[in-house]
């Protein structure tokens, strides 16, 4: 089944935005802590970068909200 021009249309944006991104692969990792009581604890992501030693390089870390920070009024906040 041939693709319609807007699917054809998206395809080409993911390419020329794959094209773009650098050569060196990237790995974002999202971590959390939850249990079966209290449910979602902590949610955070980072970016890190695969060294030729195969150490990874953390880029950046950014706690994000999780349901009970917006019960509570919080937000997430970088760590």
């Amino acid at each position: 089944m041939p693709l319609t021009d807007q699917e054809a249309d998206g395809r080409s944006e993911l390419r020329e935005a794959l094209d773009r991104l650098p050569v060196e692969p990237k790995v974002l990792l999202i971590g959390y802590a939850c249990n079966s009581e209290a449910g979602l604890l902590r949610v955070c992501w980072g970016e890190a970068a695969l060294r030729g030693n195969g150490d990874l390089e953390w880029q950046h870390v950014e706690e994000l909200p999780t349901p009970g920070d917006a019960a509570q009024g919080r937000r997430g906040v970088a760590a």
